[in-house]
């Protein structure tokens, strides 16, 4: 009883922080009712800028944009963000030239926006980016420099580690356990 009680402590140590940290969190991706003006208080950085780049990493992608005007976060000149590809994820794919107004949230230290939250020729949420311009002012320009994702994408090692600590602590667990068995059998009927 008390090896199959450790065993399913085991199996829940390893399981549950999987299934929590590896779920993607969900969304309703029905862009009907965007307002720039509820856009901007609900994102950590919103800015105007153009694709100079993008490339697919691990789990999406991350597009480098030509920053022209900022109205709120830490934004440069050249800002990386990382995105979802797949519409089902609220993913949106930016193409070079494109030109956005991004409503991004903080992902661990990267940028991260999504189809509702990014205003393009691409993809249509009924507003362009000159009416989000017009709607929030002119905005400020962005600081010297580039804010830029490590090539190998948004950190996500954290997991892996995460995951052998979990490990390694259940295996502690299940040997402390079989620890007085052991004991037992090696003093023998009393």
């Amino acid at each position: 009883m008390r090896a199959g009680g450790a065993r399913l402590l085991l199996a829940l140590l390893l399981a549950v922080p999987v299934l929590v940290l590896t779920g993607a969190p969900a969304h309703a991706c029905s862009c009907a009712d965007v307002r720039p003006h509820q856009l901007l208080r609900g994102a950590d950085a919103a800015f105007v800028g153009r694709v100079e780049s993008s490339r697919e990493v691990d789990d999406g992608a991350v597009t480098r944009l030509l920053v022209e005007r900022v109205w709120s976060g830490e934004v440069r000149a050249r800002t990386d963000v990382t995105h979802d590809l797949m519409s089902s994820a609220c993913g949106i794919v930016l193409e070079d030239g494109d030109r956005v107004a991004a409503f991004a949230s903080l992902r661990g230290e990267a940028l991260a926006v999504h189809s509702c939250g990014t205003v393009s020729t691409l993809h249509r949420t009924g507003l362009s980016v000159d009416e989000v311009i017009e709607r929030l002012g002119p905005g400020e320009p962005p600081a010297a420099g580039t804010r830029s994702i490590p090539a190998g994408g948004p950190p996500v090692g954290w997991l892996a580690g995460g995951a052998a600590v979990l490990l390694i602590a259940g295996l502690l667990v299940r040997r402390r356990l079989a620890r007085p068995r052991a004991g037992r059998a090696a003093a023998g009927p009393g």
